[in-house]
């Protein structure tokens, strides 16, 4: 179980003013504007559309744009609930062929959104933002999420290892079939978290760190030509080849991709 709490903190609604401007050439001015112009929930109605998906991540698309490298605004934190809570309907609704749409179009900009909002020291932000991050990682975004986990401040309030709980569950769904460099730097975080997580004061947090290193371990029983763990593969590489990560740069965690 993830470690999710309530704050009881409100959201501000968006205002008309910030929903993107849009040609409206795949038909997303109604989502744009339920997302950034409604304090509402997006409509049922509208999920039926076949564009929602593609409309409902172009949102986040946004939101990431204009939040790069720093925590979410009250209004973009309303904004990310209504998107992330869309989609994640969208999931419940349509299972692995809504998950596979989402991951054709993220991107490394939208999981820097989401763990940010993983991270939020307000409820819904985070449950939202961490269920949709669940589903849609995978082992050409998972990078962003390790490069979070290495953010000092999240051992810092209860909020943040919260948080830290959340990252580390989401980078745990990929541990069975990461390929070679992600599985790599995989266990180099399983060590950094290991000499940072105190079990007396992180219970849940030492429970899911002990769940990622058996899902890393999975791969070992595996014939070494199944095996993702034994191969590189350039197409799902490019993307966390040309992620700058933050914190992860020095010290005892430091991503690394090799370079073609």
């Amino acid at each position: 179980m993830l470690a999710l709490a309530a704050t009881g903190c409100l959201l501000a609604p968006a205002t008309a003013q910030d929903a993107p401007p849009s040609s409206d050439t795949k038909g997303c001015d109604p989502f744009n504007e339920a997302v950034f112009a409604s304090p509402a929930a997006v409509p049922d109605a509208l999920l039926a559309a076949p564009q929602a998906t593609d409309c409902l991540m172009g949102t986040l698309a946004t939101l990431s744009q204009r939040n790069a490298g720093a925590q979410l605004s009250p209004a973009d934190q309303g904004a990310l609930v209504r998107a992330s809570g869309a989609l994640d309907k969208l999931i419940a609704g349509g299972g692995m062929d809504a998950i596979n749409r989402m991951r054709a179009v993220d991107s490394v900009g939208i999981v820097d959104l989401l763990s940010w909002g993983a991270t939020s020291a307000d409820y819904d932000t985070r449950a939202n933002a961490t269920n949709l991050l669940t589903n849609i990682i995978d082992n050409t975004t998972v990078c962003v999420v390790m490069d979070h986990l290495a953010d000092p401040t999240l051992t810092t309030t209860d909020d943040g290892i919260k948080g830290r709980a959340n990252l580390l569950a989401t980078v745990s769904v990929v541990a069975p079939w990461a390929t070679k460099s992600n599985y790599q730097n995989m266990w180099a975080l399983s060590a950094f978290l290991g000499k940072q997580v105190d079990a007396g004061s992180a219970p849940t947090t030492q429970k899911l760190l002990q769940n990622f290193g058996a899902r890393l371990a999975f791969q070992n029983s595996l014939p070494p030509s199944k095996a993702n763990k034994n191969f590189e593969s350039p197409g799902l590489l490019q993307s966390c080849q040309d992620y700058t990560p933050r914190w992860a740069t020095s010290g005892d965690f430091v991503l690394q991709y090799p370079r073609q």
